[in-house]
């Protein structure tokens, strides 16, 4: 996971398009609430073969509830190609750098 520092920049970067941010937990989860901006790719989706239409090279944050299911989905994405993989923790973590939720 990342530092505050860190969480900032990958902030700035995924407000300003310069990222993207996935959500790996559930539907159910999801539809609890989520960060804003994010897009929704189930971990379980990501095992089995679903990745984000986005070029490998994009620098994509990953947040789960705490943070291990982002890291499995990290790793995963890495192994396919993608280099600038990250995670951003829990959707916890998003909330308290002021990311928005609904």
């Amino acid at each position: 996971m990342l530092d505050p520092v860190a969480m900032q920049e990958a902030m700035d970067l995924i407000v300003n398009n310069e990222a993207i941010l996935i959500d790996v937990r559930t539907e159910e989860e999801w539809d609890e609430g989520h960060a804003q901006i994010a897009l929704h790719i189930d971990v379980d989706d990501i095992e089995n073969g679903m990745r984000p239409d986005v070029a490998k090279e994009m620098p994509i944050y990953l947040y789960s509830k705490a943070g291990q299911r982002a890291e499995h989905a990290k790793e995963i994405l890495i192994d396919d190609g993608y280099v600038n993989v990250n995670n951003l923790g829990g959707l916890q973590d998003w909330i308290a750098i002021g990311g928005a939720v609904e």
